[in-house]
């Protein structure tokens, strides 16, 4: 029991410091102190001025390391048995030392924008660590609500029945596990959306865009929105929008958590109930406050209480993800990365970057690295959804059915609201802070992929080259990331991974075509008459094709001759390749080999277009 209060206590600690550390930057004291960890070469300097703000902000924040390193002993001491929180305990004493040499180095280099930013985002990530401790401490701990998930227990008759597949609570009927997967859900969202609106009002305060948009309300001088205002009313607005959807997420995490405390008796039902009125009522005052930050001209005390409630909030949304269920077994989280398909992600991702790195004109570190990770969220949140609807296809298929959700391991629910809160993260960004036409062209990637392409692929070939479209986006959306429009240089980037898909996806539809059968999908192997020589046919036609507009990069004058030898030698190599599969011999083994080849194809082409990019 007194872990667990210890631990409550570095909790408020944390907060305390948090506040401290608002009022440092709004009264303007960040670098009242120049040198560091001392203050003018003494531990206690004159507490005058802003002297008094940022000494007291350090003070603090050694309290509470020598608060996070007591913890860790006493855990180790009180609670040894348990490796788990021991190993929380010493990571939170990690945590808490490279905040402060992160605070350290904000100091040496007089506040770099993306230093600021690191130090607040780590120190919110340290404070959701240490109530995620305090839960994790508590001496007796609620019923796991799906005691027999460690056994692997089946779910396929809820499967089939349209129930979720999330673990019912003891005691429950099979219409809770619905209610709780929800709402658990929709509690990560709501606090994973705070921490971003966190880090992009950090952003607001350290570029000075506070009163970008004047002292305006709703609008941003004179309009709903500032189209020409230029990069800081952009930021602004982003963060009042972003504001407004964190409001609506929290509110309807609220309602989904006091709706599933009806339906069964959740971890501290008490607790969870207070939480669903409190995080709703913290939510409106904040919107408040932000509209004060503004009309107040950024109050010192104003926009000392808005950060404040925003922390109070990430504590909420965080206690009310932990306080619905038990926390989530790193089983559990690899299940949820998986949805997103992280190899194919990380290939969208590359080809984005490369998009970025071959466009003329720069558009700066940050908004090229928000480029490939709003991209990310975007691509992320295609491929979970597409995992949801394809969810009964994909249990039919060996290749497929070990998945999270045809194995039973993921709720449906789970899944869909996890593939549609990337895309509500990932798209404003692109839209607001990068360009509308790089907004535009991820979201008509997101619904072709999810709302044509997806249910196309039971129903006709022709899929095919509808699903080409949204993966030959990518390296558009880096091009007019920097760009800002639409041009022929940028639309060959498209040509080339359009056409480089055709033969890509064919190879592996012929290898596969025994289990793409038993899933019910149309490829063009089972679909037409001679299916499997037809595709071979395709593949060689679109290889040929493939050479002529790889080399369009050239004729454009975006790479030279280095780039040109290399898109000719390799485009031949693989018209050689897809000419072989009409050998006799040529199977399934051939087919997998021409798969995995035109992978190897495509990165080194792109590694010869960035090489020799002018």
């Amino acid at each position: 029991m007194f872990a667990h209060r210890f631990s409550i206590a570095t909790c408020a600690a944390t907060f305390l410091l948090l506040v401290i550390g608002a009022l440092v930057h709004a009264t303007g004291s960040s670098l009242a102190c120049p040198d560091w960890p001392l203050c003018y070469g003494q531990f206690l300097p004159p507490m005058v001025g802003g002297i008094f703000f940022e000494h007291s902000h350090r003070l603090a924040a050694a309290t509470v390391g020598l608060l996070t390193v007591a913890q860790a002993v006493l855990l180790t001491w009180k609670r040894r048995s348990d490796r788990g929180l021991v190993a929380m305990g010493w990571t939170a004493v990690g945590l808490v030392v490279l905040q402060g040499v992160l605070g350290g180095v904000t100091v040496k280099l007089r506040l770099p924008l993306a230093v600021s930013t690191a130090h607040l985002g780590l120190s919110m990530f340290f404070f959701a660590f240490t109530i995620l401790i305090a839960f994790r401490s508590r001496p007796e701990q609620a019923p796991d609500p799906d005691p027999d998930a460690s056994k692997g227990r089946a779910r396929d008759a809820a499967e089939t029945a349209g129930a979720s597949a999330a673990p019912a609570p003891a005691g429950a009927g099979a219409s809770a596990a619905p209610a709780w997967a929800g709402a658990r859900a929709w509690a990560a969202a709501a606090a994973l959306i705070i921490y971003v609106q966190i880090l992009l009002g950090a952003f607001v305060r350290h570029t000075g865009s506070g009163l970008a948009c004047g002292f305006e309300v709703p609008l941003c001088r004179g309009a709903l929105w500032p189209a020409a205002a230029g990069g800081p009313a952009l930021l602004h607005m982003a963060h009042r929008l972003l504001g407004v959807l964190a409001a609506a997420v929290v509110i309807a995490a609220a309602v989904s958590a006091r709706r599933a405390t009806h339906s069964f008796k959740a971890s501290g039902p008490g607790f969870v109930r207070a939480i669903t009125v409190i995080a709703p009522t913290l939510v409106l005052l904040q919107l408040f406050l932000g509209v004060e930050t503004v009309w107040t001209r950024i109050s010192v005390p104003v926009v000392t209480l808005h950060f404040a409630v925003g922390a109070a909030l990430l504590a909420c949304t965080v206690s009310l993800f932990l306080s619905l269920g038990p926390l989530p077994r790193a089983a559990e989280l690899r299940d949820l990365a998986a949805l997103a398909k992280p190899r194919l992600s990380s290939l969208v991702l590359v080809t984005t970057a490369g998009g970025v790195w071959l466009a003329p004109g720069t558009i700066g570190a940050f908004r090229a690295l928000l480029t490939v990770f709003a991209t990310g969220l975007v691509v992320g949140g295609a491929n979970a959804l597409n995992c949801w609807a394809e969810r009964d296809v994909d249990a039919r298929m060996a290749r497929t059915r070990n998945r999270p959700l045809p194995a039973g391991r993921l709720a449906p629910r789970t899944a869909l609201l996890f593939g549609l809160a990337l895309p509500l993260v990932g798209l404003p960004p692109l839209f607001l802070l990068v360009n509308p036409l790089t907004g535009a062209l991820a979201a008509l990637a997101l619904l072709l992929y999810v709302l044509v392409y997806t249910p196309l692929k039971q129903r006709s070939p022709l899929a095919l080259f509808v699903g080409a479209v949204p993966g030959a986006i990518p390296p558009l959306l880096g091009w007019t990331a920097v760009t800002g429009r639409l041009d022929l240089a940028g639309l060959a980037l498209f040509a080339v991974m359009f056409v480089w898909q055709l033969p890509h996806f064919l190879a592996i539809a012929l290898y596969l075509k025994d289990d793409y059968a038993r899933g019910g999908l149309a490829v063009m192997p089972l679909a037409l008459a001679h299916g499997e020589r037809w595709s071979k046919v395709q593949i060689v036609l679109f290889s040929a094709i493939l050479v002529p507009v790889t080399v369009l990069p050239h004729s454009l004058q975006i790479t030279g001759r280095l780039y040109l030898f290399a898109a000719i030698v390799l485009g031949v190599g693989f018209v050689a390749w897809g000419l072989s599969g009409f050998r006799a011999d040529a199977g399934p083994r051939w087919a997998r080999g021409l798969f995995l080849g035109s992978l190897g194809y495509l990165t080194l082409l792109f590694a010869a277009l960035a090489l020799d990019v002018r």
